[in-house]
């Protein structure tokens, strides 16, 4: 039989672009695993993945850069946010200061909120932030915690708040991995 390739992916990753990229292991079985960065990464550093496509690097195994997503805010259609988006459908970093933001919490993606509170000081803006593990329950999660959406990429908002619009940051908002 074939080589068996254990992959990790993380459930924010567009189908299309892991199929496109599991399609090019045409002479391998693979067998995909689903979980947040941190459990890939422990699963890779207990041998039990070949190899992980994760939102952050591991310390101690090599990696590369596969695939930028721009970062943005998934906001619900009666979030005050709503009149600090631009005319181009943007919203400026700026912009959040006196936002209430969920963002995914540490125990999801191991440097995520150090990351994020850096983005917006470094913007001279100032967040109020609810760091919480979510997944398909995100949009409740948020609503339940009285926030004025969630910082994440696109795909995310998708999976996990599809009723809502995302906006993509700009001015010096940097692309996560």
């Amino acid at each position: 039989g074939s080589p068996v390739v254990r992959m990790g992916i993380p459930p924010s990753l567009p189908p299309d672009w892991i199929r496109e990229r599991v399609n090019r292991l045409s002479d391998c079985t693979v067998m995909l695993n689903e979980g947040t960065t941190n459990e890939l990464l422990e699963l890779l550093d207990d041998a039990e993945l070949d190899i992980a496509i994760t939102h952050e690097r591991s310390a101690t195994l090599p990696s590369r850069l596969a695939l930028t997503q721009a970062l943005g805010v998934a906001m619900p259609a009666t979030s005050r946010l709503r009149d600090a988006i631009g005319d181009d459908g943007t919203l400026d970093v700026r912009s959040l200061t006196g936002a209430r933001l969920m963002a995914h919490a540490q125990a999801s993606i191991r440097s995520s909120e150090g990351a994020l509170k850096s983005l917006v000081e470094s913007a001279d803006a100032e967040v109020e932030w609810v760091f919480r593990r979510f997944g398909e329950h995100g949009d409740l999660i948020a609503e339940m915690a009285d926030a004025d959406g969630a910082m994440t990429i696109s795909t995310s908002q998708i999976l996990h708040a599809p009723q809502w619009s995302w906006f993509p940051l700009t001015s010096q908002a940097p692309h996560v991995e």
